[in-house]
């Protein structure tokens, strides 16, 4: 999903983690993380890891270089505890 999608859902996915014990990998696109795209877009680029981390959701950034490497630890916070974790990608992958 777009990472302005996931600001939209974050509500739905406590309630999956907390309450009902449903636990997503999600891939999140990082729109204005740089502060170089659409306004709406810089102030969640901006804010991503830290709201994610504010719901407690685990996450990780995919390395263009290493995406192995990535997906891999993406998996296991993934399966560690089972709880929701979001792989994060920037463009040009």
């Amino acid at each position: 999903m777009q990472n302005s999608g996931l600001g939209y859902s974050l509500n739905v996915l406590t309630s999956f983690n907390l309450i009902y014990d449903v636990h997503l990998p999600i891939v999140v696109s990082w729109r204005g993380h740089d502060g170089n795209d659409a306004v709406e877009h810089d102030v969640i680029g901006r804010e991503l890891t830290l709201l994610l981390d504010v719901f407690g959701i685990p996450w990780t950034v995919l390395d263009n270089e290493y995406p192995e490497d990535s997906a891999e630890a993406f998996l296991k916070q993934y399966d560690s505890g089972r709880s929701t974790a979001v792989l994060i990608v920037r463009e040009g992958i």
